[in-house]
């Protein structure tokens, strides 16, 4: 475990955030740079109720990133979706991908009664990590592989 400081992040064209998503992209992820472009072409700003965009900080180092809004994929504005969760390489096993999780799904049943995500077939240790955190895998959805209720019924 890391002594990492989780807080509200919005600094997404300075420096931390581009160094981040070279990181991501040199392992050949590219969903922080759509982030990016998402946020400029005004789709997804994650500036709506109950959304959020929380980052891990270890010293000045921005080592992870997670966001909180609403699914895109759903047309009900009480589901939710944990997005571009990352942590870079180096900073990896320190317990910070749990931490981000945790604090973006803390609070977010006031606005949200389901949260999804979305992981590739190469994400063993991501699935872990949601299951840990009480999600569970679901089936037929081409839009996500895991839910986490977070009111009864939902």
């Amino acid at each position: 475990m890391t002594d990492a400081a989780i807080r509200p992040f919005a600094d997404i064209d300075g420096e931390a955030f581009a160094a981040l998503a070279a990181a991501a992209r040199a392992e050949g992820h590219h969903f922080l740079d759509r982030m990016l472009a998402d946020w400029h072409a005004g789709i997804t700003r994650f500036d709506r109720p109950g959304e959020v965009v929380l980052a891990a900080w270890v010293g000045d180092t921005l080592a992870g990133l997670v966001a909180r809004g609403r699914d895109p994929h759903s047309n009900d504005p009480t589901v939710g979706r944990l997005r571009h969760l990352y942590v870079r390489p180096e900073m990896r096993g320190k317990g910070i991908g749990p931490m981000l999780a945790r604090a973006a799904l803390a609070g977010a049943e006031e606005q949200f009664r389901l949260i999804r995500v979305r992981l590739g077939p190469d994400h063993a240790a991501a699935a872990a990590m949601y299951l840990a955190l009480g999600f569970v895998p679901i089936a037929g959805d081409p839009f996500a592989t895991h839910a986490l209720a977070l009111r009864p019924g939902a």
